[in-house]
């Protein structure tokens, strides 16, 4: 083989060199998943906790999680947003701040620019920082300071790290070390064949950290080549000198992880290397060796590989028996490698949306599962029950907040937002898309789409202006064009309708628009549970025309007032209506089935109740079945109180109320009766009334 080209011990030709002088290539980049973050924060947690046990950690002051290989920042979003649940569930206040190490200030300043990760550095939950391995020094460069050491236990996260440091090559034969200098043979082409000379060892002259391992592996593994990574046994010493309180590591790596793998040629040299400008190879780690160095300064360790050839997620630490075994039973519910499993499932399963729905939960909601089901989803949307549809909201949205946008990701953001809005969330398909024009700039396509959501939400004036914008970058775009002519007539009926007053979400994100036929399929959903009718007096609405022929008829009553209550995230949540005569005026509202109970009624009461004092109405008057009693106690919250009047059959089980509007004083029995027969007389209602004589009651 080529380890044994020649055994002889001449000295090395002059262009020999250590074989830790190739620099190894680097690996496929380790997606860092949310599973797996998931998995380590729990880990993480469980360390801390232990720490807090034993007082080793001060609550008081910073947690450092050193993040040696940060690539673009996915596991620093993954993992803080994943550590903020755990700590939550477990009733922890602390403070973590995870810190990307590099000694690229470009690639520093790029992550600290991204607007996700700038608002994190901004809670000082995030930087980015050099670490000095000979000083043992972390300088955090947002935060402006330098650390001689860390203050409380350290977590070191190393995905992919240590595989990229170099390595020294030895061979185990005949009882004796031999350590590799290489040289490259002559030959000119893209792959130089590596020619290797074996010098036997001096043991006084063997670099630091490397004699144990060989006495270790002489006695387990003659014949054998072995790659020692001193270079990583050495930064995990500097680490933990700064880390002088203990320490946590999780890392993943390709490599060998046993003394079978090792004697089996899992550590064997190449053969070959590429010219300069060549891509040089991986070289795979001995994570064995590394472990075996921990162990020899008293960490536990532990690691996990699915497939030879695969990766090795691997841990060490300091924590206590008992808690390493919640560290290990923690780190052991995800594996890197699992993800391109769940991608492919979820592939399969896009046209099935339990299956894909399953996939998603599985993988924390990782948005790389999802992304790879969502196009055939998309393609074919599926009709989901409503609980369905409750759980692929709430499914989605934990999706969405586990996604850090990066350059080349952009149908992912477009597709969420349509996934969104065939689900009815308009509040997140507005979010997904409204990052996209944020991030990518401008884009017709993408301007109709969220005007398409805010028009669903009750925004149509946003719309509007999204339109125009659409608009200017493609004039001739039919959809484009047919929708700013239907937002135009919406805010045409806004400025028509006499009660109507333009204003902002409230607080719970309620609005009110103009009811149209805009609203017909929306309506029909909400309406859908059959007592909103029997209890309301409205006719039975079982199909989109016969809502549409309502809405018209309705439209047709000058004096009524009716409006659509549009919440800002979920969209049409029900109706409100006022009809006046004079300066009185008659309350009506219903809430749609799937936001009853949530306080709706009253916020959009709130909100007409307004318009109406701004019309000039002073006094307003309703009424509801006496078995209403849902209905009643909002309307007694809402300041209306009962009145001694009476219809006739069929209306003689409502109740009849009134309130005054804004500093009006609230009138006698005898008068608001009067103004009540008076009210609904001139609106032609057609309650016939018995003036029963009594006590008014103030409805609890």
């Amino acid at each position: 083989m080529a380890a044994q080209a020649s055994t002889g011990q001449a000295a090395a030709q002059p262009q020999a060199r250590r074989f830790s002088s190739l620099a190894p290539g680097r690996p496929p980049a380790i997606h860092a998943s949310a599973a797996l973050a998931h998995a380590w924060a729990g880990a993480i947690v469980c360390y801390w906790q232990a720490g807090l046990a034993s007082g080793a950690v001060d609550a008081a002051r910073p947690l450092y999680l050193l993040d040696l290989a940060p690539g673009r920042g996915q596991l620093a979003w993954l993992l803080l947003g994943a550590l903020q649940r755990r700590l939550a569930e477990a009733g922890l206040e602390l403070r973590p701040c995870l810190a990307a190490c590099g000694d690229d200030d470009e690639a520093a300043a790029s992550l600290l620019q991204h607007g996700y990760l700038q608002h994190l550095a901004s809670e000082g939950c995030f930087d980015t920082a050099r670490f000095d391995s000979a000083g043992a020094t972390l300088s955090l460069r947002h935060q402006g300071m330098a650390l001689r050491h860390a203050g409380n236990p350290l977590v070191i996260l190393a995905p992919g790290c240590f595989e990229t440091l170099p390595s020294e090559l030895y061979w185990l034969h005949q009882g004796q070390p031999r350590e590799a200098r290489v040289s490259f043979g002559h030959e000119a082409q893209a792959a130089r064949p590596l020619e290797y000379q074996w010098q036997v060892c001096d043991e006084a002259a063997l670099p630091d950290g490397a004699a144990p391992l060989l006495r270790h592996y002489l006695a387990r593994a003659s014949g054998a080549c072995v790659l020692l990574p001193l270079a990583a046994c050495a930064l995990l010493d500097a680490l933990a000198r700064f880390g002088n309180c203990g320490s946590l590591l999780l890392a993943a790596d390709h490599g060998c992880d046993s003394e079978q793998q090792i004697r089996l040629g899992g550590l064997h040299p190449p053969s070959c290397w590429p010219a300069d400008g060549g891509q040089a190879p991986a070289l795979p780690l001995n994570v064995h060796a590394l472990r075996l160095h921990q162990q020899a300064r008293g960490a536990w360790t532990w690691s996990r590989q699915l497939e030879h050839g695969g990766l090795i997620v691997h841990a060490a630490g300091d924590a206590p028996p008992h808690a390493a075994g919640a560290i290990i039973a923690a780190l052991a519910a995800a594996h890197p490698d699992e993800q391109p499993a769940l991608q492919d499932a979820a592939r399969g399963a896009g046209h099935n949306a339990s299956s894909l729905l399953a996939l998603l939960r599985l993988s924390h909601h990782d948005p790389l599962v999802l992304q790879a089901g969502l196009q055939a989803m998309l393609d074919a949307p599926p009709v989901l029950s409503d609980l369905a549809r409750r759980d692929w909201r709430q499914a989605l949205a934990a999706t969405w907040h586990n996604y850090l946008p990066l350059d080349g990701d952009e149908p992912f953001y477009r597709d969420a937002g349509l996934l969104a809005a065939h689900l009815g969330h308009w509040g997140l398909a507005k979010a997904c898309l409204r990052l996209g024009l944020d991030w990518h700039g401008d884009d017709a396509g993408e301007l109709y789409l969220l005007a398409c959501c805010e028009a669903a939400s009750g925004g149509a004036d946003v719309a509007a202006g999204l339109l125009a914008r659409a608009s200017a970058l493609a004039p001739e775009l039919p959809h484009v064009t047919g929708l700013a002519a239907d937002i135009g007539a919406r805010l045409q009926r806004r400025l028509a309708s006499a009660c109507f007053h333009e204003h902002e979400p409230d607080a719970a994100g309620l609005r009110l628009e103009p009811l149209g036929e805009e609203h017909a399929a929306s309506l029909l959903y909400q309406y859908r549970d059959e007592q909103i009718a029997v209890l309301t007096r409205l006719p039975d609405l079982d199909t989109l025309e016969q809502v549409q022929a309502w809405i018209r008829d309705e439209q047709q009553i000058p004096s009524l007032n009716s409006y659509a209550v549009m919440h800002d995230c979920w969209g049409f949540a029900g109706c409100v209506s006022l009809h006046c005569a004079g300066t009185d005026g008659y309350f009506h509202f219903w809430t749609g089935t799937d936001f009853q109970d949530a306080g709706v009624g009253q916020g959009a009461a709130a909100l007409l109740f307004d318009m109406a004092v701004r019309r000039g109405v002073r006094r307003l008057f309703t009424s509801a079945y006496l078995d209403n009693q849902r209905s009643l106690h909002a309307l007694g919250r809402l300041g209306f109180t009962r009145l001694p009047a009476r219809a006739l059959a069929p209306d003689d089980t409502l109740l009849f109320l009134q309130r005054p509007c804004a500093d009006g004083q609230q009138q006698g029995d005898e008068e608001a009766c009067a103004g009540l027969y008076s009210l609904c007389a001139a609106i032609g209602s057609p309650f016939q009334f018995i003036h029963n004589e009594g006590v008014k009651h103030v409805i609890e």
